[in-house]
């Protein structure tokens, strides 16, 4: 079995050189991206192997060093507010509030954390094979 982890995402913010770091940008390709999944199916070169992405990143990263666009990749501010919508139902700013949403923060900041020790050497990817006998 072969688990491949690797992460992808679009800026909604940057600095004056980073044009096309716009919430339109980050949100058609967050809207395509999920379209493309949707579909279930695979590339062109393993067409019945179902893709499957992992959002970089849930939330804003205001502490973040670097260009701005780095602390921009996220579906939520980091205050839990929305930062653009990409046809989730049921987010709206007021409901970082409920418990549900809560326990949906915490996992997905569990999954953030999680990446930055495994990425902190700056790796993009994680890449684990294991094999059964």
């Amino acid at each position: 079995m072969e688990v491949i982890v690797s992460e992808t995402g679009w800026a909604s913010r940057g600095d004056p050189k980073e044009a096309a770091a716009t919430v339109s940008n980050a949100r058609t390709y967050n809207l395509n991206l999920r379209k493309r999944l949707l579909k279930k199916k695979g590339t062109p070169y393993r067409p019945k192997r179902v893709v499957k992405a992992y959002v970089f990143a849930m939330f804003n990263e205001n502490l973040k060093t670097g260009p701005t666009s780095e602390r921009n990749f996220g579906l939520f501010k980091a205050d839990g507010s929305i930062s653009y919508s990409i046809g989730f139902t049921g987010l709206v700013p007021s409901s970082a509030k409920s418990l549900i949403t809560m326990k949906v923060w915490l996992w997905f900041y569990t999954i953030d954390v999680l990446h930055y020790i495994c990425c902190s050497s700056g790796a993009d990817n994680i890449i684990v094979t294991t094999q059964t006998a």
